[in-house]
């Protein structure tokens, strides 16, 4: 699908289609647009009408029509199952973001073991929290450290290879080692460092909202990370207009 094409197509028959309530069928409503095309169109709860498909067609016989809608309905399924694993993937990402949510962002050692001790006995609930951490760092932040098994929630034993969870010391172990990795830093810029040592932050863009006096956003910037300190704090420089 051509999609300036489309939203073209919106526009120049609107006029046309609003006139239109019995069919989803478009003949020729742009010949006098100086083109012929065929396609769907639709209208929202709000009453706009959206074109889907739009094909510029060489004659009007009815094998030649059959086959392009027999494309634009193609295109259709093809647009409608992409949608649909972004969807899915955008609930995972809203899963792992709700989750930590509930235990917050453990940033130091010294919070691991701090929200760790807090946490009711039940190993259950430690492992919960542990996972958290994990899956965020790992699909939400995209933390790339060089030792990929530590997003791991089991581990191989035996002769027999068995699988087995990991206990909460091996978790909170791994967590551990990404919020070193975090900050870990061999110079105050990108340059010369190995892809594992550059913190997770590094390069990602930012949107800085700056408050006014009244605590309103009176602006926001767009930049990204430079590079990373022993704090909380992000250097940052702001992208040039």
């Amino acid at each position: 699908m051509n999609v300036q094409r489309l939203i073209l197509a919106q526009t120049q028959l609107a006029e046309e289609l609003s006139q239109k309530n019995s069919t989803c069928l478009l003949n020729d409503e742009t010949s006098k647009y100086e083109t012929k095309s065929e396609g769907y169109h639709v209208s929202d709860n709000e009453g706009r009408l959206w074109v889907l498909g739009l094909r510029n067609i060489l004659t009007k016989g009815a094998k030649d029509t059959l086959k392009t809608f027999q494309e634009i309905l193609q295109d259709i399924s093809e647009v409608s199952e992409e949608s649909r694993g972004n969807r899915a993937r955008i609930k995972k990402l809203e899963g792992y973001t709700s989750a930590i949510l509930d235990w917050g962002l453990w940033q130091t050692d010294a919070q691991v073991d701090l929200h760790i001790g807090t946490i009711s006995k039940c190993n259950k609930d430690k492992i919960e929290a542990l996972k958290a951490q994990l899956n965020f760092r790992r699909h939400v932040l995209i933390q790339k450290p060089k030792e990929k098994d530590v997003f791991n929630f089991t581990k191989v034993i035996g002769t027999f290879k068995r699988r087995v969870n990991l206990t909460v010391e091996e978790l909170t172990c791994n967590v551990k080692k990404l919020v070193e990795h975090a900050f870990t830093i061999t110079s105050s810029t990108v340059d010369n460092q190995e892809e594992g040592d550059v913190p997770f932050l590094v390069g990602k863009a930012i949107k800085m909202h700056f408050e006014g006096t009244d605590g309103s956003v009176q602006t926001s910037r767009t930049g990204h990370v430079i590079s990373t300190v022993h704090t909380i704090s992000i250097q940052v420089f702001r992208d040039q207009y």
